[in-house]
C-alpha cells in the first residue's frame, strides 16, 4: 500500500516536529505513537481517539504529555498509511519497529554509560 502524497507529506512533518535525534528520548515516543497506532490501545506518550465522520472510522492521534499537534488519521487506510510512512522512514530495510526501537535504546545506552559527570571532571581539575 502507497499513501497518498499530501498523506506522507502531512505524516513526515508530524514526525519530524516528534522526533529529535539530538534529545535524549524522543525515540521512544516514534515507538510509542507506532505501537498505539498499530495496536490500537493507549501508550505512554500517546493515546489514540477513535471517531466517526459519516460512518467511516478515524483516528486522532494525541499526545499525553508534549501537547504536539494532533494528528489526524481520518480513515482506517490513513492509520495504516501512517504505519506504513513510519516503517519506510525508520527501518526501511528489516521493517521490524521492535527491532529500531532497541538499536537506538542501545545506542543511548552507550551514550549513558560514557557519560562523565562534571563534577568528576573539577575533582581532577584540582590535583
Amino acid at each position: 500500500m502507497v499513501p497518498k502524497a499530501d498523506d506522507e507529506s502531512r505524516f513526515n512533518e508530524w514526525l519530524t516536529a516528534v522526533y529529535d535525534e539530538n534529545l535524549e528520548f524522543t525515540y521512544r515516543y516514534i515507538y510509542d505513537a507506532y505501537l498505539v497506532v498499530k495496536t490500537l490501545q493507549d501508550g505512554l506518550y500517546f493515546h489514540l481517539e477513535k471517531t466517526t465522520d459519516g460512518g467511516q472510522t478515524g483516528y486522532v492521534l494525541q499526545d499525553w504529555f508534549v501537547n504536539l499537534e494532533p494528528l489526524v488519521l481520518p480513515s482506517e487506510e490513513a492509520r495504516q498509511d501512517f504505519i506504513e510512512v513510519m516503517l519506510g522512514r525508520y527501518c526501511p530495510k528489516d521493517r521490524d519497529m521492535s527491532a529500531w526501537h532497541s538499536r537506538r535504546h542501545e545506542a543511548r545506552g552507550e551514550d549513558l554509560r560514557n557519560w562523565v559527570d562534571s563534577s568528576e571532571l573539577e575533582a581532577h581539575d584540582d590535583e
